[in-house]
Order: structure tokens, then C-alpha cells, then sequence
């Protein structure tokens, strides 16, 4: 038998179905986390079985050891803030937020732990995100429309302006010249 995909129906029952089916699903999950071969998978099968069943605890399991292992994404992190938060525990959440040291890999992530910031009520460290990544990322329009998105939001002008500024000085100049044609 193919125990990949078997886990994957072990996964479903744990987190879908009831009684013994769930009790069993789970059963065959947590000894999968102990299998070398499939750890990693039924770790990321805990992280979809803990959020559709409002479990931070299993879900925060799953994330410190994949995060030993180095495995854990960007993601993992703001779905596990996002459980707290939804779960009554901001606090918990913000204070996972401020003690991680997550870096952005590319611009997505970057805006992902910038709107994981800015739903648990930290703007400023939101702003902060972009501001920083902007510079990292400087091609990515969707981190400059966030940016500037949040700055109108924030209503910050004067950094809004700057961005414009910035922005247009960072175009080519065909570009302005074609932008003059309707």
C-alpha cells in the first residue's frame, strides 16, 4: 500500500469525521510524525487537520518541529498567528510575532507577515515590514501597492509622497513619455 496516500485519508478522517474515525486518524498521524520518511508530510497534514479544528496546540507542535528542522515556512508562522488570534489568545499571537525573526524571502512573504501584523492591531510594525522589504524587493509592484496602500490607510502623506516619488523616479523614461498618450 501506498502509505502516503494513506495518510492522507488518515488525515481526512482526523479531521473531518468523528468518534473512533477521528480518534483513529489522528492516531495514525501522530505515529507518522515519528516516521522519518513521512514526517514532514504528516506534519503539514497536522497543520490542515489543527486549523479546520481550531487546535493550536497540535498545530504549534507540528510548527517547533518543523522548525528544528528548518522546514517551516513564512506561512506556517502567520497561519499559527492567525489560530491564536481566532482561539482568544492575540496576546500569545503578538507575542509569537515579536519574539520570531522571521526574514521574508520574496515579496509575498514580505506582505504576508506585514498584514499578519497589521490584523493583530500593529500598524506600525506593519509599516515598518514594508518599508523594510521595499528596499529588498524593489521591483515588486504588489509590495509597493501594499506599502502604499497601508500608508493611505495609516494616513501617512508624507511617506505616501516619498513612495510616489520614489516610485516614478524608479520609471524608465519612455515610460513617462508613453503615459502622456491616452
Amino acid at each position: 500500500p501506498n502509505a502516503p496516500a494513506a495518510l492522507f485519508y488518515r488525515a481526512y478522517c482526523a479531521g473531518w469525521a468523528n468518534g473512533a474515525a477521528e480518534a483513529e486518524g489522528q492516531r495514525a498521524i501522530d505515529e507518522a510524525k515519528t516516521d522519518p520518511r513521512l514526517a514532514f508530510l504528516a506534519h503539514r497534514l497536522q497543520f490542515t487537520i489543527s486549523l479546520h479544528r481550531n487546535d493550536p496546540h497540535n498545530y504549534a507542535e507540528s510548527l517547533d518541529a518543523l522548525s528544528r528542522q528548518g522546514d517551516a515556512w513564512v506561512s506556517d508562522h502567520v497561519f499559527y498567528w492567525r489560530l491564536l488570534d481566532r482561539n482568544g489568545q492575540r496576546d500569545d499571537a503578538i507575542e509569537c510575532i515579536n519574539s520570531s525573526a522571521l526574514i521574508a524571502q520574496n515579496p509575498d512573504e514580505a506582505i504576508l507577515l506585514a498584514r499578519a501584523r497589521f490584523e493583530m492591531g500593529l500598524g506600525d510594525e506593519s509599516r515598518k515590514v514594508l518599508r523594510q522589504y521595499s528596499r529588498v524587493f524593489t521591483p515588486s509592484e504588489s509590495l509597493w501597492l501594499s506599502y502604499a496602500n497601508l500608508l493611505v490607510d495609516q494616513r501617512q502623506w508624507d511617506a505616501l509622497l516619498a513612495v510616489g516619488t520614489h516610485l516614478q523616479s524608479r520609471a524608465p523614461p519612455t515610460q513617462h513619455a508613453l503615459q502622456a498618450f491616452p
